[in-house]
């Protein structure tokens, strides 16, 4: 089967905490000290607002009419999914104003429409129990490394983050050598889509991709803008995928679930945004921006968001559910830095569990229900990124039930 989306990308200004409370302690964030550190504005604080770049999707190619989502997908972008065997087509149009792209974890793509800037090098081959010994030279005139997929190494030998240029032919270089030209490298359009243009990625759902026997229908993935992953998902640009079981979706909705609820909780660091002097210039209250330390512990601190779809202080919205409801809660656990320097991030999510005999009209009422919180963790996803994995990165299957 093959499935269609039309994404486009745009920016937006983002508020972390529309409704302007801690609603967690019932207190204004004027009235709380703790988060007037990160949502206040001043004059060398941005507050609680920040120009962000999001995938939004529209109902086919004239890009006229937005197919909305769910309130509580906050920041994500459209949930997209597909089942074994199907083959996905993503539109994706650039509306912001820097290259972005968008890469795929979980599918089959060929190098074109993978997503993702990184280089290419010669081919190393190798056997099964084969060791390789690699000995890397560095002529150039800044650090590199070179890190591997598909084999196992030691935390030693893990060389992660590295940025390079595409392979370039030994017949062109030597003819550009001879003609002493600069090198030239034109990046993929699939991994460098410039604003205002358009690009098709044909994306492969491999057969046994799916769930095995006892797992939920679905395995949870995500997508997200692979130029710079860091600075890109630091600005917004990230989504759920669902890799499905055969028969397990109708007519884009998974048959087995009344609802769905996917919640990635993450620190969106807006000091590694792209957009971060544009933020600065235009929300910080300074008379001077240029006044603005980015460098300042203080600044630097009130810049990271430690937050469940993009939403602060409880003010995720739309969390609703009824007794009977079949429900498939997906927690996703997103790394912040993708191999740079790692801070510890905990999360708990904690659910409203109403009790048994209240109607559906009551849950809704939370103010008329009994009420216990229990901490729920049905799905936990580990993120393995191709090109940065971190060192004790998580070893299995991708999904993992708990």
């Amino acid at each position: 089967m093959t499935r269609e989306y039309f994404l486009r990308i745009e920016e937006v200004s983002w508020n972390y905490a529309p409704s302007g409370m801690n609603i967690i302690q019932n207190i204004t964030l004027q009235e709380d000290e703790e988060a007037s550190v990160f949502l206040k504005r001043g004059p060398q604080r941005i507050g609680s607002t920040y120009k962000k770049a999001v995938y939004k999707q529209y109902s086919d190619a004239t890009y006229r009419t937005e197919v909305m989502k769910a309130e509580w997908m906050g920041i994500l972008g459209p949930l997209l999914m597909a089942e074994e065997g199907d083959t996905v087509f993503v539109h994706l149009k650039n509306a912001a104003t820097r290259p972005y792209s968008i890469h795929p974890h979980g599918l089959n793509y060929s190098k074109g429409n993978e997503g993702a800037l990184y280089p290419d090098g010669p081919v190393l081959r190798a056997e099964e129990k084969d060791t390789i010994k690699v000995v890397f030279k560095n002529k150039a005139s800044r650090p590199y490394s070179i890190q591997p997929h598909g084999v196992q190494y030691s935390i030693e030998q893990d060389g992660t983050l590295y940025h390079n240029e595409l392979e370039e032919s030994y017949t062109a270089k030597k003819l550009r050598e001879l003609k002493r030209e600069p090198r030239v490298v034109t990046p993929s359009p699939a991994a460098h889509v410039l604003p205002g243009t358009l690009h098709t990625y044909e994306w492969m759902v491999p057969l046994g991709a799916g769930p095995v026997q006892g797992e939920a229908d679905c395995l949870t993935y995500l997508y997200y803008s692979g130029v710079d992953p860091v600075k890109d998902t630091q600005s917004g640009l990230v989504g759920p995928l669902l890799v499905c079981r055969p028969g397990s979706l109708k007519r884009g909705i998974q048959k087995n679930y009344n609802k769905e609820f996917h919640l990635m909780a993450t620190m969106f660091d807006e000091n590694l945004s792209w957009y971060l002097d544009d933020n600065i210039e235009s929300l910080t209250t300074a008379p001077q921006k240029s006044t603005v330390n980015k460098n300042d512990e203080g600044f630097m601190e009130s810049n990271k968001m430690h937050a469940i779809n993009g939403f602060v202080y409880r003010n995720l919205p739309g969390l609703t559910m009824c007794k009977g409801d079949g429900i498939q809660c997906l927690k996703h656990i997103f790394p912040r830095s993708f191999g740079m320097k790692k801070e510890v991030e905990e999360f708990a999510l904690l659910f409203m569990i109403f009790d048994e005999n209240e109607s559906c009209k009551k849950v809704e009422d939370s103010h008329a229900a009994t009420e216990r919180t229990i901490p729920l963790f049905i799905q936990l996803m580990s993120l393995r990124t191709r090109q940065f994995d971190p060192p004790l990165s998580f070893q299995g299957d991708a999904t993992k039930s708990l």
